[in-house]
């Protein structure tokens, strides 16, 4: 057994290197004003709304993150979709889908690096209202000039009445 000072000295440890590591981080909000999804199914993001998470030199251009330096990053996307009755309209008659995909000099065409699918309604579900979130997140190993992108369907179900309802980043963690 660890005992109470190993589990203090590695959730020290861990603490530390969370502090260090945070310190890269990028985290943008899909701009209220813009429609989701866009024509290409992606909603356009906008940095303004989170200027001191937007730091380290990641930044927004042509609606993707560009990654600053080789590194491992942690990569991460919310979006919250809410709705109507089942079977009437109110709910998507395909799974709520959030991804991110990744566009590189090594692949020219976008890769995906994270998909999430969630069905809202099962079949002969007449329920009241419903509400889901989507998250997901990983580690890559990704390179300078790496430009990922965060897409989601059923863009009129998506939820941006409530702040943090839906948003994509990026942590560098080495």
């Amino acid at each position: 057994a660890r005992g109470f000072w190993g589990s203090f000295c590695t959730f020290l440890y861990i603490f530390v290197h969370f502090c260090i590591f945070i310190s890269i981080l990028t985290h943008i909000f899909p701009s209220a004003a813009s429609p989701w999804p866009s024509p290409r199914g992606s909603p356009r993001w906008q940095a303004a709304v989170a200027p001191a998470l937007v730091r380290n030199g990641v930044r927004l251009r042509g609606n993707r993150l560009v990654v600053p330096r080789d590194g491992l990053y942690f990569v991460y996307a919310s979006a919250a979709f809410a709705g109507g009755r089942c079977g009437r309209g109110g709910a998507p008659r395909r799974p709520l889908r959030l991804a991110v995909s990744r566009l590189s000099r090594e692949y020219p065409r976008d890769v995906p690096l994270l998909r999430a699918a969630r069905s809202v309604c099962p079949a002969g579900a007449l329920g009241g209202l419903w509400a889901e979130t989507l998250y997901q997140g990983a580690v890559f190993q990704l390179r300078r000039g790496d430009r990922l992108a965060a897409t989601a369907s059923a863009g009129r179900f998506l939820d941006l009445h409530g702040a943090g309802q839906a948003y994509f980043g990026v942590l560098g963690v080495d």
